[in-house]
């Protein structure tokens, strides 16, 4: 594991460790006996919300009683989240031994440490002789490493602004390249709106790739939405599932559970797979069970409540903030960030001086993260109460010493300052805090 860990990883260097490009990834699979042609398989590409839709989509597979194998990334704790069975994500053991398989494979090939764990999870999916898959982009589409896949049906969540150095400056160069995984003759399902939906319908037209978005096809009603979650009615073409539960609080969500729908119909259909309604209802309701997926809006304490969410955006940050606000009473609210130097922070102060936020900034281990000293002075307002704590931990800490009941605390800005809360509240049940109540 010390080999798989040494490689390359976007999440620690940035551009310096992305390497574009199937080459590699096509000499992994192939010592391997190209394991991806063994079961059909959804791929989910899109600026946001690509982990929660393939989340959603293969926690329906599973209800309808589909062995299924989950690609995401990045991990959170373990490496073996990064591909997952019903949920379940690989043994360390198997990862340390196939790794060791693969490792001349790799020396010679030189890969990143993407496309090594993207070679594994489909190596993995065989091996656990997977009914289907559902398979996460990493970056882009084009040139990333998971489209080797020759998907039952593609998917692109949605286009926005995000990594402009790599893919482009405009919405129009992204949506191209996140196109880049439609393939001739595959259907297309899309959630984007606006420029980026005109650039995928004009490629999947030139590709024979039949199109469909769910705006116009699909639509939810939501009946009722709580700081933890909503109830909506699905109408997805041929079925509509009544006063469906998710667990996932705000509407992009609810957004992103239509579309996992959706992507599952054409997976279901395409291999005669029996559903009903409840099989949708249920792999929705229950998406952290069967798909394995953390980091959306995690509770980690309840009384004052502390919230974990991967959010890693300005869009996605003050969504996250709003609906917490808009929900809660009575209480002062924190955030404990840490960002990306890759992402653009410029408007977050004055969206937090106006939400009325106490900021602890942190750092995490990262070469690609703004130190917590760095962060303070980029949210510096006039308005806006900013204090460098140094850590993830002592963070939590300072605000379990200084908060009341009612207050709240978010932890946000990164999958690693994610990370770094869930081992912190891993650390507390060690002392028999479940959930956290603070520091002894």
């Amino acid at each position: 594991m010390e080999f798989l860990l040494a490689l390359p990883r976007f999440a620690d260097r940035g551009e310096e460790a992305y390497r574009p490009g199937l080459d590699r990834i096509r000499g992994l699979l192939a010592e391997s006996g190209n394991p991806q042609r063994d079961y059909p398989i959804i791929h989910v590409g899109g600026t946001n919300g690509k982990g929660s839709v393939a989340s959603f989509a293969a926690s329906i597979l599973t209800a309808a009683g589909l062995r299924t194998g989950l690609h995401t990334s990045p991990h959170l704790l373990e490496v073996g989240e990064r591909m997952r069975v019903d949920g379940t994500a690989a043994d360390e053991k198997w990862l340390a031994a196939r790794v060791a398989e693969l490792e001349p494979a790799i020396a010679r090939i030189a890969p990143s440490f993407f496309e090594v764990t993207v070679a594994l999870s489909l190596l993995y999916f065989s091996e656990k002789e997977v009914d289907a898959a559902v398979v996460e982009v990493g970056l882009g589409g084009r040139l990333d490493a998971t489209n080797i896949v020759d998907p039952i049906v593609s998917v692109i969540t949605n286009v926005s602004l995000d990594h402009t150095d790599i893919l482009g400056d405009t919405i129009e160069q992204i949506a191209a390249e996140k196109a880049g995984i439609i393939k001739p003759r595959v259907p297309i399902i899309t959630g984007a709106a606006g420029p980026a939906e005109s650039v995928l319908r004009q490629i999947a037209s030139d590709r024979s790739a039949p199109y469909e978005s769910v705006r116009e096809s699909c639509r939810a009603e939501v009946i009722e939405s709580s700081l933890r979650g909503a109830t909506a009615t699905l109408h997805l073409p041929d079925r509509t599932c009544e006063a469906v539960r998710l667990d996932l609080p705000m509407n992009h969500q609810i957004a992103n559970a239509l579309l996992g729908a959706r992507s599952a119909q054409y997976l279901l259909d395409a291999t005669n797979t029996a559903y009903s309604e409840s099989t949708i209802a249920d792999g929705i309701r229950d998406v952290r069970r069967r798909s394995g997926l953390k980091g959306r809006f995690e509770i980690l304490a309840e009384r004052p409540l502390v919230i974990a969410d991967v959010a890693h955006n300005v869009e996605g940050i003050s969504a996250l903030v709003r609906h917490v606000q808009r929900h809660t009473d009575g209480g002062h609210l924190h955030m404990c960030i840490a960002l990306m130097k890759d992402k653009d922070a410029s408007d977050l102060p004055q969206i937090l001086a106006d939400l009325e936020v106490r900021v602890l900034t942190a750092s995490v281990d990262s070469a690609r993260a703004r130190g917590s000293e760095e962060l303070s002075r980029l949210l510096k307002h006039p308005n806006l109460q900013v204090d460098n704590l140094g850590t993830v931990s002592n963070a939590i800490e300072a605000f379990f010493r200084h908060s009341t009941a009612n207050d709240v605390l978010i932890v946000t800005g990164s999958h690693l300052v994610v990370a770094d809360a869930l081992r912190y509240a891993a650390r507390q049940a060690v002392f028999g805090e479940t959930p956290l109540t603070g520091p002894r």
